[in-house]
């Protein structure tokens, strides 16, 4: 018992920004507190970055798109897509900005907590050793030793 109350003790939890994960780590919180049990911080595994202004997700993940400045930007860019690949990049927009969206109101919950939050990014290509070196350079920045 000594250990679960000593002051160098800290229960960490691990979560994802989706609905199900999140009520379980909140329903851990609640349960831990109520044992007095000591909380470190939430890892919020597997963040994806947004890409997108505030406002351009705001306006996408309601399917609002500017079609023709996507198109721009991609002849700018020396990128032509046959209709149907520029169809789905903008399907592929809108579901991106709809998880995002969704996930910021995941994360409002957390925020409530006032628990220390760290996030790790998603690992696309399978974990290696040098995606668990990335993984721990980003715990670094965030300032664990």
């Amino acid at each position: 018992m000594r250990l679960l109350h000593s002051d160098q003790t800290a229960i960490h939890l691990v979560t994802l920004l989706e609905a199900l994960p999140m009520q379980e780590t909140l329903e851990a919180i609640e349960e831990l507190a109520e044992m007095q049990l000591p909380i470190g911080s939430v890892i919020v595994n597997r963040n994806i970055p947004a890409y997108l202004s505030a406002e351009d997700l705001a306006k996408a993940a309601e399917g609002d798109v500017d079609a023709d400045s996507v198109r721009s930007g991609l002849a700018m860019a020396g990128i032509e897509l046959a209709a149907t690949d520029f169809a789905g990049l903008l399907t592929e927009t809108i579901q991106h900005a709809s998880r995002i969206s969704a996930r910021a109101e995941t994360a409002q919950q957390l925020d409530a907590l006032h628990v220390p939050r760290l996030e790790l990014p998603t690992i696309s290509d399978g974990v290696d050793l040098g995606s668990l070196y990335e993984l721990s350079e980003s715990l670094a920045q965030q300032g664990v030793r």
